[in-house]
């Protein structure tokens, strides 16, 4: 898998972040973001594939990830674990995304040279 794969189609994320006010007694608010995401593989193996890009949206920023899933066939599984991260501009009150994956679906849209 020697071949850098592109991601050819926009991938819509919703990060939701939680910002608690001083009282205790006030309610939880919950602010919504939706981003459009755009990005190449950058490193490859039959399990495990690494992925930078931009996001636009609700604001503007770039993004990483990590995910490690069953061997694509052309589809396969996701395991647990990997990494999701992205760096937002002007994106308060927060700029800084991250996570883990607990599982999902990946598809190989184009395998690529030697892949």
């Amino acid at each position: 898998m020697k071949a850098l794969r592109t991601l050819t189609s926009a991938a819509v994320l919703t990060a939701g972040l939680a910002v608690f006010p001083a009282s205790a007694t006030a309610q939880t608010t919950t602010f919504r973001y939706t981003y459009n995401v755009w990005g190449t593989e950058v490193y490859a193996t039959s399990t495990k594939g690494r992925f930078v890009g931009t996001a636009s949206g609700s604001a503007a920023g770039t993004w990483y990830a990590e995910v490690i899933h069953d061997e694509l066939r052309p589809d396969g599984k996701i395991r647990p674990g990997g990494s999701f991260g992205m760096v937002l501009n002007k994106a308060a009150p927060a700029y800084t995304v991250g996570g883990r994956f607990s599982g999902g679906m990946i598809t190989q849209r184009d395998p690529g040279t030697n892949c």
